[in-house]
């Protein structure tokens, strides 16, 4: 490890480079980190829940956990197989483990991997367990040598069969049925093959590509489900007159929807499409919560059906207490992941589907009518995300230039208010805004724009950019 460098929990987790820092020791000391803290809660006689995703090494690093866990006489569920995220938060309820511990990078690229810890409830481990996590990985405990995993302390279980089960508690699968032909992009991810085990009482032709193993997630910058990284399944939705295509990252729990007509639609509109269809049905309506980069279209939404929006800084971690706390319908980021209520606190990229193609069947409209509909009640916007690079020497000047930027005008959009919740976001003229801010994963400067014309967009960020002083 580079003694300049510590075990950091970010937005979502601790992720690393194998090159760097993800490695058996520091994964170690890692949950040693988390040991420490389950004795200190006295938590000792619950079980502890270990998944992993389908990267290099991850079961691995998954079985190091767990024979850690065990040694230290903590009992432990873990994974048969690789699945996704959102199976580990699941199963940390079912067996009312005191944590979850997940391997995984997410939509990170193929030199990454990292540690989730999921709470008892399902969502993310609350910052102040977090905060002291980290306290402990340093705090000089002594591991053990022996790293031999207890047959009876560890239980293997069929982790498939358990999503499966609890999507179907929660979720009405006949709401579904119908003949689409959908076609599924595992991005040679985590969620392979569960789409059509979901879907197989159902008449619906389900077509899935890039579901195999392969963690060098070739052909793809990283396995995150955005438009430069789905051609393949854009490209297959146009030659084979698909009605629907479906994406999710490395771990599975974000969604990407592309229509019929091979055309990705973003992030926000999909929420703003899973609102407007959930709320439509519900009966008791609480609140949305979502975070400061979601769409305005949101609050046009929540008016209609007189349901409160609730804003947060990014990282579902922040979405996650306030959800449970107000009992809200949907939470939602703009990296596409979205929980929904009597289900987990969590993001789940499957369940996010299945409500997707349930607005479909029930309106029985295609994806881009479902988008037309969407702008002609609400009114039309693009959503449009740049990331560029940065070099770790300068991420904390980029960081404070960014709150200290005031300016009057944004191109030509007058600046008419200003949000500081997370990074800086500026409300422009024409129901517009931009936001930027530093990654809480990655090495990157994030500038996230609203508008109502394409091209709007280079004038926004070339003025944005300018103003920070960086190329």
């Amino acid at each position: 490890m580079n003694p300049n460098t510590k075990i950091k929990f970010g937005t979502d987790g601790w992720r690393d480079t194998y090159q760097e820092n993800f490695n058996e020791k520091n994964i170690k000391l890692c949950i040693i980190g988390l040991i420490k803290h389950i004795l200190n809660q006295s938590m000792e006689s619950k079980p502890v829940v270990v998944g992993y995703d389908s990267r290099y090494k991850s079961k691995e690093f998954a079985e190091i956990v767990v024979s850690t866990l065990n040694e230290h006489d903590i009992k432990t569920f873990s994974f048969d197989s690789f699945a996704p995220t959102p199976a580990c938060s699941i199963a940390v309820k079912h067996y009312q483990a005191s944590y979850g511990v997940m391997i995984t990078a997410s939509h990170n690229s193929k030199e990454w991997n990292g540690i989730k810890i999921k709470y008892k409830n399902g969502g993310s481990a609350p910052e102040k367990d977090i905060e002291e996590i980290e306290k402990n990985i340093y705090s000089g405990i002594n591991i053990r040598k022996s790293y031999d995993i207890s047959s009876n302390l560890d239980t293997k279980f069929d982790v498939h069969s358990l999503y499966i089960k609890k999507i179907f508690e929660n979720f009405d699968i006949s709401s579904v049925n119908g003949k689409l032909k959908i076609v599924v992009d595992y991005m040679h991810g985590s969620g392979s093959n569960l789409v059509k085990k979901i879907l197989k009482n159902t008449s619906h032709e389900v077509i899935e590509i890039r579901g195999n193993f392969d963690p060098e997630f070739p052909n793809m910058v990283q396995p995150e489900p955005i438009e430069k990284n789905l051609k393949p399944l854009m490209d297959y939705i146009r030659k084979n007159n698909a009605d629907l295509g479906i994406a999710f990252d490395g771990d599975a729990d974000r969604l990407g929807i592309v229509d019929e007509k091979g055309n990705y639609i973003s992030t926000l509109n999909v929420f703003s499409i899973l609102s407007d269809h959930i709320l439509s049905d519900e009966k008791s309506l609480t609140s949305i919560v979502c975070n400061i980069n979601m769409s305005s279209t949101l609050e046009k939404i929540g008016e209609k059906y007189n349901c409160k929006i609730i804003r947060t800084p990014v990282g579902f971690k922040n979405i996650a207490p306030i959800f449970e706390e107000k009992k809200s319908i949907l939470g939602g980021e703009e990296s596409g992941g979205y929980a929904f209520r009597n289900h987990i606190p969590e993001r789940d990229g499957i369940l996010s589907a299945l409500y997707f193609l349930q607005s479909m069947i029930k309106s029985n409209q295609s994806p881009s009518n479902l988008l037309h509909k969407l702008h002609r009640e609400f009114g039309y916007k693009i959503y449009h995300r740049i990331d560029k690079e940065i070099q770790p020497e300068i991420f904390e000047d980029i960081r404070k230039n960014i709150l200290s930027l005031k300016p009057e005008y944004i191109g030509k959009f007058k600046v008419l208010r200003i949000d500081t919740l997370d990074g800086i976001k500026f409300f422009i003229d024409d129901d517009s805004w931009v936001s930027i801010r530093v990654s809480g994963t990655e090495p990157l400067l994030r500038i996230y724009i609203e508008t109502k014309d394409y091209k709007n967009v280079e004038e926004i960020s070339n003025s944005i950019i300018k103003n920070l002083g960086i190329k």
